[in-house]
């Protein structure tokens, strides 16, 4: 499965280094599919198992510093960008604009999510 994903990284970026994008893009697809579609199966109808205790909680713990990692250095470049903007320094464009909608939106639905599965256990 991971080297299916892998295979379509590699194609999409293939792809636009050599001018390609829809080639890219249509293999990378393909391969998402198959390798979501392998995943499922593997999950719901297959007796295989994917992970034991220990790799889910290794996920886990790699899940929960990787957020506070990005989250607290988003924080601070967030806040540096706006103190820049504040003193006469024009920092804030459309693009930083749609990286802090995007960071929030995960962040809050991460945070929805946490806080969801421990009041529900």
């Amino acid at each position: 499965m991971n080297a299916l994903f892998a295979v379509g990284i590699a194609a999409l970026l293939v792809g636009m280094t050599i001018g390609r994008d829809l080639a890219g893009i249509v293999v990378y697809a393909l391969a998402v599919i198959g390798g979501d579609g392998a995943t499922v199966y593997l999950q719901f109808g297959s007796a295989v198992t994917l992970q034991d205790e220990r790799e889910a909680e290794l996920a886990r713990s790699a899940s929960n510093i990787t957020f506070q990692l990005y989250g607290f250095l988003g924080l601070f470049a967030f806040v540096g960008l706006f103190l820049l903007d504040a003193l006469g320094r024009p920092s804030i464009g459309p693009t930083v604009e749609t990286l802090l909608y995007a960071y929030a939106a995960i962040t809050l639905t991460w945070g929805a999510i946490c806080t969801a599965l421990r009041y529900r256990t």
